[in-house]
């Protein structure tokens, strides 16, 4: 099923004009508050955007945050970016940011109720070791430790 929606997501990408190399390589994760704000976004430093007419790249300009695992947001100016390292991006809406991360390990899932309640879920090493939840109020990231050990993928 999820192999099934990449598909017709890189088919879409593809007519809409971004290179089927990049669409098919690179796509990782979607996210859209709408049908004029979607954002995909994969192994390279630049997502991309849908604006309901035209797909661009956006570039991320910080430091190497390797691939993008996961992408959530609480509107059009409030989107988060994870992946590789703990690295967490911000979109402002005007441009990506580093942020401030209590963890190293790779963020496989983002979630949220608003901007200012988003969840992250860095990845145990093993099914023997908890993984962590990280939890964002609007100014800090803080960690969240699991009781259970079990190595998660999803959230």
């Amino acid at each position: 099923m999820a192999l099934r929606r990449a598909l017709a997501i890189g088919a879409a990408l593809v007519v809409a004009g971004v290179s089927a190399l990049r669409a098919q390589e690179t796509l990782r994760v979607v996210w859209g508050s709408g049908p004029a704000d979607i954002w995909a976004a994969g192994n390279v430093r630049a997502a991309l955007h849908f604006d309901g007419r035209a797909w661009t790249e956006v570039p991320y300009r910080v430091a190497s945050q390797g691939d993008i695992a996961a992408l959530w947001g609480g509107g059009p100016t409030d989107v988060f970016a994870a992946g590789e390292g703990g690295a967490i991006l911000h979109w402002d809406g005007r441009a990506w940011s580093r942020m401030a991360v209590p963890t190293e390990r790779q963020i496989v899932a983002l979630g949220g109720r608003s901007a200012r309640e988003v969840y992250a879920l860095a990845q145990s090493y093993s099914d023997r070791e908890a993984p962590t939840v990280l939890r964002y109020d609007g100014r800090a990231w803080t960690v969240m430790p699991l009781p259970l050990p079990f190595r998660a993928n999803a959230m």
